[in-house]
C-alpha cells in the first residue's frame, strides 16, 4: 500500500497572515510558502487576491507602477524576450521558465534577464531532457559552453526512453530548461508582456488582472 499524502490545511492559519504577507512582498515563491505552513497554495491565492497586489509593493527595485506601463521604455531586447518567453516560456507557479533546444535562443533568454531585469547568471538554474543514448557528458559539456553557465548549475538531468519509430535526430544535443524563481520579477514580466500586447493589440488598455490569463490560468 502506498503511504497516505499529508493533508493540507485550506486556510490560513490565525496569526499567520502579516508573516506571509511579509514573505509574499519579500517575492518568497507562493509554493514555498504554502509548504511552511502546511497549506495548500491556492489559500495563499484567495488570500492575496489581485487588487491588493499593486499597493504590496511586489516588484523588483527600481520598478515603479509608471515604469511598468511605459511602453516606450522598453528596449529591442526587452520586446524579444518578452514575445519568446510568451511564446516558449512556462506561465503557471512563479518561476520563468523557459524551454528549448536552439541555443541561440537560449543565450538571448538569458541575456534578456540580465540586460533588461538585473537577473545574475550564477543564480540561474538549468535541466537538459535527453534520451538515454546520448552521452550526458557530452551535451552538458556542450550546453554549458553555448551559454556560459558552469556544470554546477546544471540539475538532475531527464533522461527518457528513445522512440523506436522516431529516433532522434543524429545532432539532436537534448532540450535545456532555463529556470529562475522569483515571483516578483514573474509579476514584473506578466505585466510588461501585457503592456506590450496592448500597445499593438486594437483593444481597451489591459487592468491588472487581465495579466494572470497570460499565464494560462483563466
Amino acid at each position: 500500500m502506498k503511504p497516505k499524502r499529508k493533508a493540507h490545511n485550506r486556510k490560513v492559519p490565525q496569526g499567520a497572515e502579516k508573516e506571509i504577507l511579509k514573505l509574499y512582498e519579500e517575492g518568497v515563491p507562493i509554493k514555498e510558502i504554502a509548504k511552511k505552513y502546511n497549506i495548500v497554495f491556492q489559500a495563499i491565492y484567495t488570500y492575496i487576491p489581485l487588487k491588493k497586489r499593486d499597493r504590496l509593493g511586489g516588484y523588483p527595485k527600481g520598478w515603479t507602477r509608471e515604469k511598468i506601463r511605459d511602453v516606450s521604455s522598453m528596449s529591442e531586447l526587452e520586446k524579444m524576450g518578452l514575445i519568446l518567453y510568451a511564446a516558449e516560456g512556462a506561465k503557471r507557479g512563479w518561476r520563468i521558465d523557459l524551454a528549448n533546444s536552439n541555443p541561440a535562443l537560449g543565450r538571448l533568454h538569458i541575456r534578456w534577464l540580465i540586460e533588461c531585469y538585473g537577473v545574475s547568471r550564477s543564480k540561474l538554474q538549468v535541466r537538459l531532457t535527453i534520451h538515454e543514448d546520448r552521452n550526458y557528458n557530452k551535451c552538458l559539456s556542450y550546453w554549458s559552453k553555448e551559454l556560459q553557465i558552469l556544470p554546477q548549475q546544471f540539475l538532475k538531468p531527464d533522461i527518457r526512453e528513445c522512440s523506436k519509430e522516431k529516433p532522434p535526430h543524429p545532432l539532436y544535443k537534448g532540450t535545456l530548461q532555463i529556470r529562475y524563481s522569483s515571483a516578483k520579477l514573474f509579476r514584473l514580466i506578466s505585466e510588461r508582456l501585457l503592456v506590450l500586447l496592448n500597445s499593438v493589440a486594437s483593444k481597451p488598455k489591459g487592468s491588472v488582472s487581465e495579466v494572470y490569463s497570460v499565464r494560462g490560468d483563466a
